[in-house]
């Protein structure tokens, strides 16, 4: 089985029924932290793996004047609850892959999502072209406490689908690799809940 029939086919509903969606708001806050400290003036946001939608609906009331928010999912089940909690005339919700869209935006969200996918490079690669600017989200699952104990990435791997894992400096490297240019990064200390360390990185 692909790492994308995950997403598809329930499997990682049944694991993660919310689909992390406590956590919008406290990401919302940091991706709003990294829009105003680089001046970012967008007139149009997509996220790719959009999930619930939390996210974009979090943005949209701190960012209010902005046009156009777009969510994809490749998840039926994710957008089908985005579109019933979260859609209005602002915000739409899309069923499909991105990459398979000839679409453009002013800046891309891609929160939690580069670990989940079988090919990175080949994902990173053919994103670029789909906006202006980027702003990346990464758990940094590659730790030394993950490492001491014994069994913890495949748990990660078989509860939320990670199957790739970062260090900061790792993160940073793929981007540059796949020809983004990294103008800004910052720790995320995490939902109060979880307390992990992640980084997030606008290009």
């Amino acid at each position: 089985m692909s790492n994308a029939d995950l997403y598809s086919d329930g499997t990682y509903s049944n694991n993660n029924p919310n689909w992390h969606s406590e956590d919008s708001e406290w990401k919302s806050k940091e991706i709003f932290t990294m829009i105003e400290k680089n001046s970012l003036l967008p007139n149009s946001i997509v996220e790719v793996g959009c999930g619930f939608g939390g996210i974009l609906a979090n943005i949209q009331s701190k960012l209010s004047n902005i046009n156009s928010y777009v969510g994809y999912d490749v998840s039926g089940h994710a957008i089908e609850n985005a579109k019933l909690k979260q859609e209005n005339h602002k915000i739409k919700f899309i069923n499909k892959d991105i990459l398979k869209e000839d679409v453009f935006f002013d800046l891309l969200l891609c929160i939690d999502v580069v670990e989940h996918i079988e090919n990175p490079y080949e994902f990173l690669r053919e994103l670029k072209d789909k906006s202006n600017f980027k702003i990346f989200h990464f758990p940094l699952d590659m730790n030394a406490l993950a490492v001491a104990r014994s069994g913890r990435m495949l748990e990660v791997k078989n509860t939320v689908g990670h199957i790739n894992y970062y260090t900061k400096d790792l993160a940073l490297e793929i981007l540059k690799d796949c020809g983004y240019e990294v103008i800004d990064s910052f720790y995320t200390t995490g939902s109060i809940k979880s307390k992990n360390k992640s980084t997030k990185n606008a290009i």
